[in-house]
């Protein structure tokens, strides 16, 4: 990332040779709201413009999930089928553009529901779901992002846990794994089983929480220095942020839980590992879920968000697919024009919006224009 704040000269992503990749095409059966739908995207900037209540979200949502499996959402795929209906089916064709111009194509299909779930790359069916995600990678920006500078620590470990699994391969079965053994240690809690029965559990939850709390400590500095560069040119340097990680239990987390015992107990509950980490979020020093108006909010959210993205870019040589759902409409007219100018960058963006008056603004730019009709 660049460390100007004025001018064109200041870029937010540093491409050098990371490839390009893109949705082209994407078939939608039993998504949502959609029984069956299919769409097509320009390279670059896309705006998909429409009524509240249409399916833009869903469309967002389904560009997600085909790639990462993962409802910004819904922690679960039930949601996601239709209403009447026992699995969805998604299907797109991406491609991935690399320096001097040259282009992969690849096919990506996954059906889940009631049935389970199945993938396909290229139409061959493949059980290994980790060869499936490493393939490509997008950011989610929503309304609802403000929450992770407000709100509880849950979405700030959701946007941690998305980070970190499009970064290191196995670390959401590693997730599972500890979510699985803790899931059997709070029930063991709530039954009021032996010492030495719920104790059975705190080596393999200590062990998988220093994997997941490793790679969230390693991940975090970066975080801090992308967001607070971000901020500060979107506010002109008015503003700075600062980004600190709060590791539950810390480095003996093992001993910590032995130790805590009685409390979970008294509770019936877990109360120490990665669970419960968060982190949190200053602005000028000063905790931004207390002292930040909306506007502020509004900007350190983006901020977090397209940290997200430039770290994807560094680490894994590859731009994400930014989906945008009904962000930009939020902004004033000057945060606007320097989102824009990130955008313009170069990842593909697909954005969601109900306000018609940005569509002289996205003409302009040359937004490739998708109108979504009930």
């Amino acid at each position: 990332m660049g460390d100007k704040r004025e001018g064109e000269s200041f870029r937010v992503f540093c491409y050098g040779g990371a490839k390009r990749f893109e949705v082209r095409r994407l078939g939608i059966r039993s998504f949502r709201c959609y029984r069956e739908g299919e769409f097509e995207f320009g390279a670059g900037l896309n705006l998909v413009v429409g009524r509240n209540g249409v399916g833009k979200t869903s469309l967002l949502e389904a560009v997600c999930m085909v790639l990462r499996l993962q409802s910004p959402r819904s922690a679960k795929p039930g949601p996601c089928v239709a209403w009447g209906e026992r699995n969805f089916c998604l299907e797109g064709d991406f491609v991935e553009i690399g320096e001097g111009g040259w282009e992969r194509g690849v096919r990506l299909a996954v059906e889940n529901g009631e049935d389970g779930r199945r993938l396909w790359i290229d139409g061959d069916c493949v059980r290994d779901s980790d060869r499936y995600l490493s393939l490509g990678r997008v950011v989610w920006f929503s309304g609802e992002d403000r929450e992770l500078v407000r709100g509880s620590g849950t979405m700030r470990r959701r946007y941690l846990d998305f980070l970190c699994s499009q970064l290191f391969p196995g670390y959401l079965k590693v997730l599972r794994d500890y979510e699985r053994a803790l899931r059997s240690r709070n029930y063991l809690l709530r039954m009021g089983a032996r010492r030495a029965e719920v104790e059975a559990f705190d080596e393999p939850l200590a062990g998988l929480g220093k994997r997941l709390q490793e790679c969230r400590q390693w991940v975090m500095p970066k975080v801090k220095e992308r967001a607070d560069e971000v901020v500060r040119w979107l506010t002109d340097g008015v503003e700075n942020v600062e980004v600190n990680y709060l590791p539950s239990g810390g480095s003996e987390l093992l001993k910590r839980l032995r130790e805590n015992y009685e409390e979970d107990q008294l509770l019936r509950m877990t109360t120490l590992g990665p669970h419960r980490d968060d982190f949190a979020v200053l602005i000028n020093g000063r905790s931004a879920g207390d002292y930040a108006s909306e506007g502020q909010q509004r900007t350190l959210s983006l901020g977090l968000r397209f940290a997200q993205a430039a770290i994807l870019i560094e680490v894994c040589k590859q731009s994400p697919i930014l989906l945008m759902d009904d962000v930009i409409a939020e902004l004033d007219g000057e945060r606007t024009e320097r989102v824009l100018r990130i955008l313009l960058e170069g990842s593909q963006v697909i954005a969601a919006t109900a306000r018609e008056g940005i569509l002289d603004m996205a003409g302009k730019m040359g937004w490739k224009v998708m109108r979504l009709k009930g």
